[in-house]
């Protein structure tokens, strides 16, 4: 029996609206009941409510953060999580679209999750379906790798640790292609243009370090936030560091954008 009127898709995204308009129209499809997607931004980023908003769909809320220079995978992904009020949980990139047969052919047994396999196809390593209560046990992604990749994968092996992975069914999901300007854009564009390839390279080499040296477990201290409604099915969320920064004008100003 499908799991998709139980299930939540989470996204996190930075300056991806383009693409989001074109993967959006198939998660609604599938007919899953709620849809996060956090948009982790500072004030120099394009706002993805504003793809969003036209759909008009109750189904969609949307997470907007202010003051967020980079684009940290696990921390922007554990805010997402947090907003999830289903049992099961389908993180996707924001490039991915779903195939109608999706969940009729990825079905969750017991004591398992479903996820990409490397080797498969790379591109769908980021997508991840599994119940809640499994990612809440292992406290979710490692917030403290600040730098792209690693993080879905140290999160792969933690979850494996207690669950049977199952294999995705690759045909139940097309990733668009983009050039990896793109993919930088949300994460070190700045510092890729300066140093290119060896900054990307060295980030891998130290994240890897990091997560030997500090171990993600259910005892680390995630970072915590607080959420202001703008208007119906938008919010602006806040790191605890960052909450002093904001006033009842800015506020206000949200609403009226």
């Amino acid at each position: 029996m499908s799991n998709v009127l139980e299930t939540t898709i989470v996204t996190a995204v930075r300056n991806r609206n383009e693409t989001i308009k074109q993967t959006l129209p198939s998660w609604l499809a599938v007919g899953v009941s709620e849809i996060i997607v956090v948009d982790f931004r500072d004030d120099g980023c394009e706002s993805v409510w504003d793809v969003v908003k036209p759909f008009e769909n109750a189904r969609i809320k949307v997470v907007e953060t202010k003051y967020e220079y980079m684009f940290i995978h696990g921390l922007s992904n554990n805010l997402a999580i947090d907003q999830v009020t289903n049992k099961y949980v389908l993180k996707l990139e924001s490039d991915y679209i779903l195939q109608g047969n999706f969940f009729g052919k990825n079905k969750i047994q017991p004591h398992s999750f479903i996820g990409g396999v490397w080797s498969e196809d790379w591109h769908k390593w980021g997508l991840l379906y599994v119940e809640k209560r499994h990612l809440e046990f292992c406290n979710g992604y490692n917030e403290n790798i600040i730098y792209p990749t690693c993080s879905d994968t140290d999160l792969d092996e933690r979850l494996r640790i207690h669950l049977r992975k199952i294999q995705l069914h690759e045909e139940t999901v097309y990733h668009l292609s983009h050039s990896d300007d793109i993919r930088f854009d949300g994460y070190l564009k700045q510092a890729k243009e300066e140093t290119g390839a060896i900054l990307h390279h060295a980030s891998i080499r130290f994240n890897n370090v990091l997560i030997k040296a500090i171990p993600w477990t259910a005892e680390s201290k995630r970072n915590q936030w607080t959420l202001s409604q703008i208007e119906p099915n938008r919010y602006l969320a806040l790191r605890a560091f960052g909450q002093k920064h904001l006033n009842n004008s800015e506020v206000n100003d949200e609403r009226n954008k």
